[in-house]
């Protein structure tokens, strides 16, 4: 059982150089192409993150234009309310004024009716006693007149 060619039988398992260098080269190209497969995968991965990011960018600024559009009119009507209520205190400011000088002017005529009220019951009340004084003369000068007579 010898073999025919006579060439001696390797007793360890060594490849051959070239097929080394095959294996070697469809490794590094197969690992070449999932490289590559990866990136392009990365790529299309980060394009649809960034495209995502745009869109929730967009509707941030949709809902954040929505939301101050409602604050500012909310801010607007709370100031024009404002600018309302300083009107309105404004007049009643002046109201309350013209009504505290009228007032004041009533309870001087309202002062100066009493007094005359005061003065005529004090002239009413000398009338009463100049006549009660009359009377007290008219009967002395009576009983007088009578008692000469007699």
């Amino acid at each position: 059982n010898i073999p025919f060619n006579h060439e001696p039988q390797p007793t360890h398992n060594y490849t051959p150089a070239h097929t080394y260098t095959q294996k070697h080269t469809l490794l590094l190209m197969s690992l070449t192409a999932l490289y590559k497969e990866r990136q392009s995968a990365q790529l299309a991965q980060d394009r649809e993150l960034e495209r995502r990011r745009r869109l929730a960018m967009q509707s941030v600024e949709a809902v954040t234009a929505a939301l101050l559009d409602g604050v500012n009119s909310g801010v607007a009507e709370v100031f024009a309310n404002q600018r309302r209520i300083e009107e309105r205190s404004r007049l009643l400011q002046a109201q309350t004024t013209t009504f505290s000088k009228q007032t004041a002017n009533w309870l001087q005529l309202v002062e100066k009716f009493y007094s005359s009220l005061k003065e005529l019951g004090d002239i009413e009340n000398w009338a009463m006693m100049l006549e009660t004084d009359m009377q007290a003369v008219a009967s002395a000068l009576t009983y007088c007149q009578k008692s000469n007579s007699a």
